[in-house]
């Protein structure tokens, strides 16, 4: 939901190969719950970030991620990723939902929060995927024997944490 504020919520990270994305927020108060609705992809799993640092339970359907503590815990003030979405079927154009029916944050008292929504990413446009598959990520990252990975946990054991991203 969009009026004068300094909350944001937007679509990170988009990693075509891997078919996931991250949802960073900023927000300026405690969340306590989230319903956030998307057009132009297949919804098929939500994870991780601030969401499961604070124990929030996720759920899911094809094109809605809902976020929730049951224990009455919020995710305090702040910035971070909120989760990570797996998707298949992304289109042109992929989009978090403006509309109270489909895009609502809340505080820990269930009051709605107000949040600056992104512009849709579209996939035409952007051509923003690195060789691993990331939008606007790092590339490949040359290991201390020469070997090339998307993901620096990837290198074999080396003592040294020298490494050099390519792009």
């Amino acid at each position: 939901t969009s009026q004068s504020t300094n909350n944001y919520l937007s679509i990170n990270t988009i990693n075509l190969n891997n078919q996931t994305f991250d949802i960073y927020m900023i927000n300026e108060e405690p969340v306590g719950g989230f319903q956030i609705s998307f057009s132009g992809v297949t919804i098929t799993g939500v994870s991780g970030g601030l969401s499961d640092q604070n124990e929030f339970t996720l759920q899911f359907t094809d094109d809605m991620i809902v976020g929730v503590s049951f224990t009455g815990g919020s995710i305090p003030k702040g910035e971070g990723v909120l989760a990570t979405v797996s998707f298949s079927n992304i289109q042109e154009e992929l989009c978090i939902v403006e509309g109270q029916e489909e895009t609502v944050v809340s505080d820990d008292q269930g009051l709605e929060i107000f949040f600056n929504l992104p512009d849709c990413y579209n996939a035409e446009d952007a051509n923003c995927a690195d060789e691993c598959g990331v939008c606007d990520g790092p590339g490949y990252f040359e290991c201390w024997d020469g070997e090339l990975v998307c993901n620096l946990s990837d290198c074999s054991n080396q003592s040294s944490n020298n490494y050099l991203s390519i792009n």
